[in-house]
């Protein structure tokens, strides 16, 4: 995806979990636009780095994750929530200056908040899509440590549709597969269980072969094999010419 490349599409035509994965293969650097009935969704990318999203409605909020963490108290967050919604200040900043949260405790849920935002993108059924140039700055965005592989994965294994991932099953179902070169890095990015099925890898296999190997529900093997394609980790062969077995 170059500088001036303009991605538009409808997502009933095209699924979010196709468009971010050539995002991210095309290594762009930008922001991935997505229009519903309440307004704009932004996925931030750097260099194919999804940096996390910003919501058009409020899904993850920074104070039930603040909890969830064991960082603040119910009756903590009910007092500083009466000041935030008195005054201008952010919940964040009221939560500092009253000593509740330290910075890299705020910063920690902050990367947390971006990071399920990404993911629920994967759940978004209408609208329209564009692709914009240049990384929008945000006061209130931290960017998620998050990887690229687990972002794509984690996203469709949770949101995605089974028309997202059903043409590749379909296609792998009559192929062979082994990693490409690109997927090098990958591996230690990964569970345990998906690394375990990764490495089988290593060398050609059929999909049901692999699937009766791994401990992974056909979904999320679905879903990691997609995730796989979409970052070019994959080798694809046709079944004529690799042996059952190997």
């Amino acid at each position: 995806m170059s500088n001036e490349l303009k991605l538009s599409a409808d997502l009933r035509d095209l699924p979010f979990a196709i468009a971010f994965g050539q995002t991210v293969r095309a290594k762009a650097t930008g922001v991935l636009e997505l229009h519903d009935s309440i307004g704009l969704n932004r996925a931030f990318f750097l260099e194919g780095r999804p940096q996390g999203a910003t919501l058009s409605r409020l899904k993850n909020p920074m104070g039930r994750i603040l909890i969830e963490q064991d960082l603040i108290t119910e009756h903590q967050l009910d007092e500083a929530l009466v000041i935030h919604n008195q005054t201008a200040k952010l919940l964040g900043q009221v939560l500092l200056e009253k000593g509740w949260v330290s910075d890299s405790g705020l910063k920690q849920v902050m990367e947390i908040q971006s990071r399920l935002n990404c993911l629920s993108l994967f759940g978004i059924k209408e609208g329209r899509l564009e692709f914009n140039n240049g990384l929008v700055h945000l006061t209130d965005f931290t960017p998620s440590p998050m990887s690229s592989l687990m972002t794509l994965y984690e996203g469709v294994r949770d949101h995605g549709a089974y028309a997202v991932t059903y043409p590749l099953l379909a296609q792998l179902a009559f192929n062979a597969i082994s990693l490409s070169e690109n997927a090098a890095g990958f591996l230690e990015q990964l569970p345990p269980a998906e690394q375990m099925a990764a490495r089988l890898l290593e060398t050609f296999r059929f999909t049901g072969d692999l699937a009766r190997s791994v401990p992974l529900a056909p979904a999320s093997l679905g879903s990691l094999l997609f995730a796989l394609n979409e970052l070019g980790g994959l080798n694809i062969a046709p079944a004529i010419q690799v042996p059952r077995g190997t």
